[in-house]
């Protein structure tokens, strides 16, 4: 179905046709809208993708699309393919990588908002951006709630619009990077927090074990259930209170600097072993701070082992 709001783009198409539309704004930025210029995370990107960032378009209505691609694709940033369905654009999902996909909401058998549903059910996390004539606000609450980077109207200076959908996937596409980044930042610290052989227990604000290596449970004979627990009330017959004066005055210091300058320092302790005695272990210990909390996190090295004294009764052969 062809939308019926195709006649409002009159001027837009004639504009277009004709080259007269000044392309300055969208080409260096300075449109009063919108900033378009590529960070170095995206340029980057571009450069990765042979000089543009994949944009899939999809309308039902193949004048506006026809329009959209050229007026995209004119600011040397874009590769821009079209769709003219769901059923469409799922087809060449599966046939292509993109960056970023722009939709209408009004399409033929699912609506824009079914469709960005449908892509969150396969996990496909690419950044939505529903460019519509629908200028409802309800629509544009439930399509930021589903998970959409940004609701657009099509209506307007075509200029403006087209600059500030420009940018708009510009920034769509640097979140989307940025978040792959942290994710793998992520994935090899887990790694190295795993396979470390030293132990490695976070503790948050309370000291309350916020995550423990497979390291930190030889060393402390516990299991992954100590997580949520209060690690000085756990293990309070193996550490001196000491220790927890220690940890906590260090993210007390942390909390009240307002440079949030990491901290760190390096103790040693005695760690009380049971019947098999004492263990020397070295603690380095930092505070760092993550979505608004703050957090100690503890690098812990067995330096030495004192087993307990046996001591037997002379000529008898048993302990004392």
């Amino acid at each position: 179905m062809v939308s019926s709001d195709t006649h409002k783009f009159t001027n837009t198409h004639k504009v277009i046709s004709t080259g007269s539309v000044t392309m300055s704004s969208l080409k260096s930025g300075n449109s009063q809208s919108a900033q378009t210029s590529p960070t170095p995370m995206i340029t980057s990107l571009i450069d990765e993708n042979n000089g543009f960032l994949r944009v899939l378009h999809v309308d039902d209505d193949e004048s506006f699309l026809t329009m959209s691609k050229k007026f995209l694709e004119m600011c040397g940033k874009f590769k821009v393919e079209t769709a003219f369905s769901v059923a469409e654009a799922f087809e060449k999902l599966r046939q292509t990588s993109y960056d970023v996909i722009v939709s209408d909401y009004a399409l033929p058998v699912e609506s824009g908002l079914q469709f960005l549903l449908e892509l969150k059910k396969i996990s496909c996390n690419l950044p939505f951006i529903l460019f519509t004539s629908k200028g409802r606000e309800e629509v544009a609450v439930e399509a930021l709630n589903l998970g959409a980077f940004r609701y657009l109207n099509k209506f307007g200076d075509p200029e403006v619009v087209y600059t500030e959908l420009a940018s708009c996937i510009l920034q769509a596409a640097e979140r989307s990077a940025a978040q792959k980044l942290v994710e793998q930042s992520e994935e090899r610290f887990r790694a190295i927090f795993e396979a470390s052989s030293d132990a490695i227990v976070v503790l948050d604000d309370e000291g309350i074990i916020a995550n423990l290596n497979a390291a930190a449970l030889r060393v402390f004979k516990c299991t992954k259930k100590v997580v949520g627990q209060c690690f000085f009330d756990r293990f309070r017959k193996q550490f001196p209170r000491a220790s927890k004066e220690i940890v906590l005055e260090d993210i007390r210091k942390f909390a009240t600097d307002s440079k949030r300058r990491r901290s760190g320092k390096k103790i040693k302790l005695s760690l009380q072993d049971g019947l098999a005695g004492k263990r020397t272990i070295e603690v380095k210990a930092s505070v760092f701070e993550q979505n608004n909390r703050i957090y100690s996190l503890a690098l812990i090295r067995e330096v030495a082992r004192k087993k307990a004294k046996r001591n037997y009764v002379k000529g008898k052969g048993k302990k004392r």
